[in-house]
């Protein structure tokens, strides 16, 4: 192979790691948000069609309308992550990353399935008035109490953001000032969205049709995704360990079940390697599990919203790693299990220490507190740890931030 060859073979390359990055971190990603990746993306649609599905069982679809979607199932409950919508507060919105953003509460997931109910119908255009008319009415059809005039209306401006941020509305006429107006009462408030009634559609679309009695844990049952009892003995163990690897930060070998641990057992290294050759994360292996990491830190390799130790305000990411560090500790002294409230006042210590540097008050214990407990919260969501209550236990993968030390405050400003 020639040098050029090399070089072209390697630029192909990259290109379809950039477009499987950007499925995984935006499984519903639309040209108009991010234009070059949607090009890698429609450019590599049936190379990237074949091998995700063959790897993981995802089903990518490329809509000539400017938009691809990534479908793919739920792991587990306890492994599920909330929809997010935009801060309601135009000035927040500036100024918060995208993992600290509100979680939709259960009110507004009703909300949300009546909004887009609504939005099916064909409308081209509707404003603010018509379409909170409209789901009204459908709500009262449905016999579900809501008062969009009243106690819902600061919840569904979250509802009409996270629209707009998916590309199911757009803004025609109307501005931010407009819409905080509408939530803080002011009834002749209006704006106008043109709907993009085939995205509203796909944002709806399900593997499996609801029904009344649908239950969560028939969400999760992957059962009907295999023709054949032989197909899910040999596919459902690779299928779920290659999305455990992309998906979540950390996979270790405690948390696998049966088929999982199978192919595990005989497929982890060819597994592992072609999963980092298709995001170009490198693979790092322990006994206790298996971890792909992004060496560079680039924001445009990233893929998940949800970064660590990055895309959060310094105070939370320096104290979550310093916590790191005294877990690690605990647990090569004392075991796996820390009581929380151990581990709250460590994170005090770290805070008064810091305080300056933080800009926290000295003596201002709940802002300290807060504090903890949005570290702890990062920490739990990466794998580093399990929040039990009224204890933590301790994950291995914590001990790679083991080597963090904390530096006296006064010889950092010196």
């Amino acid at each position: 192979m020639t040098t050029v060859d090399a070089i072209l073979d390697e630029h192909l390359a990259e290109e379809r790691r950039v477009a499987v990055r950007a499925l995984l971190r935006r499984p519903l990603l639309r040209q108009a948000a991010e234009p070059v990746a949607f090009a890698q993306v429609r450019r590599h649609a049936r190379w990237l069609r074949t091998e995700l599905y063959a790897l993981a069982g995802y089903e990518l679809a490329v809509h000539p309308s400017g938009w691809a979607r990534l479908r793919k199932r739920g792991l587990h409950p306890r492994d599920r992550r909330a929809l997010r919508h935009p801060p309601t507060s135009r000035w927040a919105r500036r100024s918060t990353a995208v993992d600290r953003w509100p979680a939709l509460s259960r009110r507004q997931y009703v909300l949300l399935a009546l909004t887009c109910a609504v939005l099916c119908r064909g409308h081209r255009y509707v404003s603010l008035r018509t379409l909170v008319d409209e789901v009204r009415a459908l709500a009262d059809d449905e016999r579900i109490p809501l008062d969009l005039y009243g106690s819902d209306r600061r919840p569904y401006v979250g509802i009409l953001l996270w629209l707009e941020e998916h590309g199911a509305i757009e803004r025609r006429d109307g501005s931010d000032q407009a819409l905080d107006a509408w939530r803080e009462q002011d009834l002749d408030a209006d704006l106008l969205w043109q709907v993009n009634t085939p995205l509203v559609a796909d944002l709806l679309g399900a593997a499996r049709p609801l029904q009344p009695e649908t239950t969560p844990a028939d969400l999760f049952d992957d059962a009907r995704e295999y023709l054949t009892a032989d197909d899910r003995r040999n596919m459902r163990g690779k299928w779920r360990l290659a999305r455990r690897l992309l998906e979540q930060s950390i996979v270790y070998v405690d948390d696998l079940d049966d088929d999982e641990r199978a192919w595990w057992r005989t497929k982890r290294s060819w597994t592992e390697d072609r999963c980092a050759e298709l995001t170009g994360l490198q693979v790092e292996r322990r006994r206790e599990g298996t971890m792909l990491v992004d060496a560079t830190a680039e924001p445009g390799r990233a893929l998940s919203d949800l970064r660590f130790p990055n895309n959060r305000p310094a105070r939370d990411t320096q104290l979550a790693l310093l916590l790191c560090a005294e877990l690690a500790a605990h647990l090569r002294a004392r075991g796996e299990t820390v009581l929380r409230a151990d581990l709250l006042a460590a994170g005090e210590r770290l805070c008064r220490a810091y305080a300056a540097n933080w800009r926290l008050p000295d003596d201002d214990r709940d802002a300290a507190l807060a504090a903890c407990e949005e570290s702890l919260a990062l920490l739990a969501a990466h794998g580093f740890v399990v929040d039990d209550g009224a204890a933590v236990r301790i994950r291995p993968a914590v001990c790679r931030f083991a080597h963090v030390r904390a530096q006296d405050p006064q010889e950092t400003r010196a």
